[in-house]
């Protein structure tokens, strides 16, 4: 596993095709490293796989508080029938989850167990202030018992100030994917992916147009980070040729 984290990690650190590429060194390559190795078990601890019956698909899900709520991408019904979400144990045993609501056109559903998490810390929130992120992901049919792995990626260019989406390196994200800081603190979900990146959703838009999870989450925080290089500062121009 820790091979799998190190070969995503030295990838990920591949320097954009922009004209303004963002410059790593060892040193910074070498603090993402250490940092995401350390931030392994605790994002393991918050995150579940996550499936809807009738269909083979699974995905992570990120465990909000010990109540039990969990926010997950949105798995589509076969034929849109209400078939409930399920959540996949390491023991091969699988538990019915309540769906609280569902946001498709952000594909995000808000689900809980009964029972809750007794042992799961609450999840922190961040405005997107660093440039490296980490996603979690795992196989799109993954095996019981086998752990969700971190991907780090990047952002293509710096977001405007009130931006409400920001873009990611890498492609093929599932929509609705939980993005972290590399700090472990939840700053946003994914969206479409184009040829040049996948398109990700801020926590801060995400909490104006999802009520529900709005009321579960703490306030956003402003925590201390690595320096590590920033993203590049295109102009408008240069965007819009991105997104053709």
């Amino acid at each position: 596993m820790k091979a799998l984290l190190l070969a995503a990690t030295l990838a990920a650190l591949t320097p954009c095709t922009f004209a303004q590429s963002v410059r790593w060194t060892k040193s910074h390559s070498d603090i993402v490293e250490q940092t995401t190795i350390a931030l392994t078990p605790k994002l393991r601890e918050q995150t579940v796989l996550i499936g809807r019956l009738g269909v083979p698909e699974t995905r992570i899900g990120t465990i909000i508080n010990k109540e039990g709520d969990i926010i997950a991408p949105l798995i589509p019904s076969i034929d849109g029938e209400d078939a409930p979400y399920l959540l996949y144990r390491p023991d091969g045993s699988r538990t019915e989850l309540a769906t609280i609501a569902e946001k498709p056109k952000r594909f995000l559903s808000l689900l809980k167990l009964e029972g809750g998490f007794p042992n799961a810390a609450p999840l922190q929130i961040a405005e997107q202030i660093q440039d490296t992120v980490v996603v979690p992901t795992c196989a799109p049919i993954a095996s019981l018992g086998e752990p969700i792995s971190l991907l780090v990626d990047h952002l293509q260019f710096k977001p405007g100030e009130n931006a409400s989406i920001f873009r990611l390196e890498y492609v093929l994200h599932y929509p609705g994917t939980a993005v972290f800081d590399i700090s472990g603190n939840l700053i946003g979900f994914t969206l479409t992916f184009k040829d040049s990146g996948t398109d990700t959703l801020t926590i801060k838009k995400a909490l104006t147009e999802f009520p529900e999870l709005a009321n579960l989450l703490p306030d956003l925080i402003t925590p201390e980070q690595p320096a590590l290089p920033s993203a590049p500062e295109l102009t408008r121009e240069e965007i819009k040729e991105l997104n053709m």
